[in-house]
This record gives C-alpha cells, structure tokens and sequence, in this order.
C-alpha cells in the first residue's frame, strides 16, 4: 500500500473502511462526487434532527438514578439558530457540579450550532412554563 493510502484509512476500522467502499461503489452508481453526497448526507442529518422525537417520558437516569421529569410541551428554541434545547439538570451530584446557583444547562441540539446556556430555572420550572 501507498503512503496516500495508508494515510486516508488509517483513522477507521477494518469495517468502517468495507462501508466507505460500499459507499463509494453506491455514489458511483448514482454518478455522484464526493460534494453531493456530501450535500445529501447533510440533507438527511438536518431533516433527521428536525423530526427527531423528544426524550422518553420518566426515562432512567444514566447509572439508574431517578427518574428524568416528562419534558415540556414545548422545548425552548435556541436563539441562535431556533433549533430545540435540550434541558438537563446541574449541581445535584458531584457528577454535575458546575458551582453557582445554576439549576439546569441548555444545549442546542443542532450539531452546527452548539449553542449551550446555563440557568437559574430547575426542570420542573421549565416544564411548567
């Protein structure tokens, strides 16, 4: 193998490098370059988070804590992009301690955005907004 080659695979995995063939093979197919399946990767990503369903009602916490409060009827949109947030608790266990009189971070949950927040409002106060 070439030092091009070598160099372009080296960060996946023996599977990972059968899909990109794969890939590769299917774009061919569809007479597509590397931009448009770009472009159309980008697409699905968008519309998938767009339609995505909001967190399970009463899911357990990771580490089977207590049980996450029902989100609100309707999330905050980010200011940034008007994407929804995602509300999650701080300064209730060692793991979540930020300091401050924070109850609750707010992330954007666009991946081009990455907007985040902190705020003095728990979870109950958010749902009951």
């Amino acid at each position: 193998m070439n030092k091009l080659t070598t160099d372009f695979l080296r960060p996946f995995s023996p599977a990972q490098v059968m899909a990109l063939h794969t890939q590769a093979l299917h774009m061919r197919q569809f007479g597509m370059t590397a931009d448009d399946a770009i472009a159309a990767c980008e697409e699905y990503i968008e519309n998938m988070i767009a339609n995505a369903p909001p967190p399970p009602v009463n899911a357990r916490a990771p580490g089977g804590g207590e049980a996450i409060p029902p989100p609100p009827s309707r999330l905050p949109e980010c200011p940034e992009c008007n994407s929804f947030m995602t509300i999650s608790p701080v300064n209730v266990s060692r793991c979540t301690n930020i300091g401050g009189d924070w109850k609750s971070s707010l992330q954007c949950r666009n991946p081009d955005c990455r907007f985040s927040e902190l705020s003095t409002k728990t979870l109950n106060e958010w749902r009951n907004k």
